[in-house]
């Protein structure tokens, strides 16, 4: 889906936002995950920024939402405007816009059926991560697998 040729952006978090309790639900599951005290996060497909900020926040870390969409990544910068940690920058998760070994932690969150090519991207993530990092998926959609 092309989200540049839709207004998605203006409604989505609209659609998709949590109240502060469940975010913080989702950001402590996260947390026993992660590898301690990450210091740079990456928000891969992270459309208007949902858990970018709240991720930087939690882990007091400076988190980059990467996203192929510009509106989507418009929409996030509006609303992580006054946060220092925080950027946004455009791409995919087949190449991501970032420095070999560069990364503590990324985060793939509802973006697995977006994936033209899983296995690249998942070579990107691991290219992008500096030893000791860690991949966190989320995903809540089926996954079915058609000859």
């Amino acid at each position: 889906m092309d989200y540049d040729k839709t207004t998605i952006a203006e409604s989505y978090d609209a659609a998709r936002s949590y109240r502060p309790g469940v975010m913080r639900q989702w950001l402590d599951l996260i947390a026993t995950h992660a590898p301690p005290r990450p210091q740079y996060i990456v928000d891969v497909g992270c459309g208007t920024g949902r858990f970018t900020q709240p991720l930087a926040d939690r882990f007091e870390a400076n988190a980059v939402g990467i996203d192929p969409s510009r509106s989507m990544l418009d929409r996030a910068r509006e609303k992580s405007i006054a946060h220092p940690g925080v950027t946004f920058r455009q791409g995919s998760a087949e190449a991501i816009p970032l420095d070999d070994g560069s990364a503590d932690l990324v985060f793939l969150s509802m973006v697995l059926h977006h994936l033209q090519d899983r296995a690249c991207a998942a070579s990107e993530c691991r290219r992008i991560l500096r030893a000791g990092g860690r991949v966190l998926v989320r995903s809540s959609t089926r996954d079915t697998n058609y000859p």
